[in-house]
């Protein structure tokens, strides 16, 4: 095997992946006889190696070998549909955290689809709609599937999250 560095002297060696040989090298070195001496004026042996942890963790990703965890702690977030809607959006936040889940209130009043995108980015999996107007219903997005529907923050139980790679 030829490297594409002329400083090995003697062995060289390159490893893969048993499972998949044609993903390609995931480590590589040699040895080499005075690399040193041009930085520290003497002649010392050396072995080296480097090895490709970006590459491994992405081939094992990609396989499904790895369990990944969420991108946020977030469950839900709370969207503040107006200025004069906080109240009613931190109440509901409240309730919901009072029921063990980890809640994020967006923070500030602000148009419904860049919140909706806030949480869409972070991984939020869903988006929590108080009321727009008085005696309205509650609603919640489950950004996985699209599904929005009323919902009451007393009772409402969340789908378990999916565990994927990312």
């Amino acid at each position: 095997m030829a490297r594409g560095l002329d400083y090995y002297t003697g062995t060289v060696y390159e490893g893969k992946f048993v499972d998949w040989p044609d993903y390609g090298s995931i480590c590589s070195g040699g040895r080499y006889e005075n690399l040193t001496g041009s930085f520290i004026r003497r002649s010392l042996p050396g072995v080296g190696m480097s090895i490709g942890l970006t590459r491994i963790f992405a081939k094992l990703l990609a396989e499904g070998l790895l369990e990944t965890r969420a991108k946020c702690p977030s469950d839900v977030l709370v969207v503040i549909p107006r200025a004069d809607r906080l109240s009613e959006a931190e109440s509901t936040a409240a309730r919901l955290r009072g029921r063990g889940m980890n809640v994020e209130l967006y923070h500030q009043a602000d148009k419904v689809a860049k919140q909706v995108r806030y949480a869409s980015r972070k991984g939020i999996p869903f988006v929590w709609f108080p009321p727009f107007e008085e005696g309205a219903p509650h609603e919640v997005k489950n950004l996985a599937t699209g599904e929005q529907t009323a919902s009451d923050p007393t009772s409402w139980i969340p789908a378990p999250r999916r565990r994927h790679a990312s």
